[in-house]
């Protein structure tokens, strides 16, 4: 997972980072380490939707879902969400990405963000999936909720101290 994240930095949709997540999930699976699993799993679903492939990101944030549930697992289930609520905003399915995101937003919480199997993934997801929500209840006609919305997230922002996420809130504050 480590590998992973180093070439996620170097490039998000570097093809190298695949069979690194497909590996880990694999080792992870043979040792029984279900939550190094199914962290393996949500970033090779994330990898795939930053690749547009949209299908299988669905399909596979979908198996983490399933995982999730089941383990009890809150921060995996919102990581679910996340990738499962930015597929249909891309599409312009916008009440099935309002669902998810909904869903995604709440369970991250405001943060701070040290339950989740890799804390800067959960932040950066907050953040994106706030702000997809914010837009997404903007086009469905939500003005005030969407207002709403976008100021909680300022605040939470401003609570934890945090300049990248709290510029990402104030971009949006426009």
């Amino acid at each position: 997972m480590a590998l992973s994240r180093s070439l996620s930095v170097l490039s998000p949709v570097d093809p190298g980072r695949e069979p690194v997540l497909i590996r880990a999930r694999e080792l992870s699976g043979q040792f029984g380490e279900n939550a190094e699993q199914m962290e393996a799993l949500l970033q090779l679903a994330h990898f795939r939707f930053v690749r547009r492939e949209y299908g299988v990101a669905g399909e596979l944030a979908q198996l983490v879902l399933g995982l999730a549930e089941s383990a009890r697992a809150t921060a995996m289930v919102a990581g679910a969400h996340f990738v499962l609520g930015m597929i249909p905003s891309y599409l312009g399915q916008l009440e099935a990405a309002r669902e998810h995101l909904e869903l995604a937003v709440a369970l991250f919480g405001p943060g701070p963000f040290r339950n989740f199997g890799e804390a800067q993934y959960a932040q950066f997801a907050t953040c994106i999936a706030t702000v997809t929500l914010t837009t997404t209840l903007l086009l469905l006609g939500y003005p005030v909720a969407a207002l709403r919305k976008g100021r909680e997230f300022l605040d939470a922002m401003r609570r934890l101290f945090d300049p990248a996420s709290l510029a990402i809130a104030l971009l949006r504050e426009v």
